[in-house]
């Protein structure tokens, strides 16, 4: 868990309020917050967990559950299957819940600056998003696939506020809509090390009082 004020730690039931006001489900929104439950880390390549089984497993234990709990294990199943169906295979790395409503409180998105993934190959990293109604439909992962890193090399410094500036005028840009799935590339060549002109150029689109 991240609130922006301090680095990621553990999360304990007394944080629970802290969701509820950056979620604003009492009153106005207070806060941003970030919640990651970690299911496997990118070296772990030999690990089940996130696929299908474990998914099943979850589905089974979570047998109960309501709302958005069971929904969302029921969607990733689906996905892994259709994946499967073609011939590929897809783990879950991690869920993330974002809270960025507060406008006066800091940014706790994982990365909101222009980047490349650094750890993954060829169509080796997916993300979706699922955004809240009458919030920003921009709160995604944004996407700049006719660039390289090369054009950006300020990309540590280029937010989402920048793309609304000049030197973006004429760059294609793809947002990605709630419940979209993007495979895309990552900056690992063939023998597994990084390559700079490698990876699809993104950022998270989160932005403090809109998503």
């Amino acid at each position: 868990m991240s609130t922006g004020v301090m680095g990621d730690r553990p999360m304990m039931a007394s944080d629970l309020s802290l969701v509820a006001a950056a979620a604003g489900i009492d009153s106005e929104p207070t806060g941003n917050v970030r919640c990651t439950l970690p299911i496997r880390r990118y070296s772990e390549r030999t690990s089940k967990a996130g696929g299908l089984e474990w998914l099943e497993g979850l589905q089974q234990r979570s047998s109960t559950s309501l709302g958005l709990v069971q929904s969302l294990i029921n969607a990733l199943r689906e996905l892994i299957l259709d994946v499967q169906e073609n011939g590929a295979t897809l783990y879950v790395e991690q869920i993330t819940a974002v809270f960025a409503k507060d406008a006066t409180a800091k940014n706790t998105c994982l990365t909101p600056r222009l980047h490349v993934d650094e750890y993954y190959g060829h169509r080796e990293t997916a993300v979706a998003s699922l955004l809240e109604k009458g919030w920003s439909q921009k709160g995604g992962t944004l996407f700049f696939p006719t660039c390289g890193m090369s054009k950006f090399p300020d990309g540590e410094t280029i937010t989402p506020a920048h793309l609304a500036t000049e030197r973006f005028v004429d760059i294609p840009v793809v947002y990605v809509g709630s419940c979209d799935v993007c495979i895309y590339d990552g900056m690992l060549d063939e023998t597994g090390n990084a390559d700079p002109q490698l990876g699809l150029p993104h950022i998270s689109g989160d932005v403090p009082g809109e998503s």
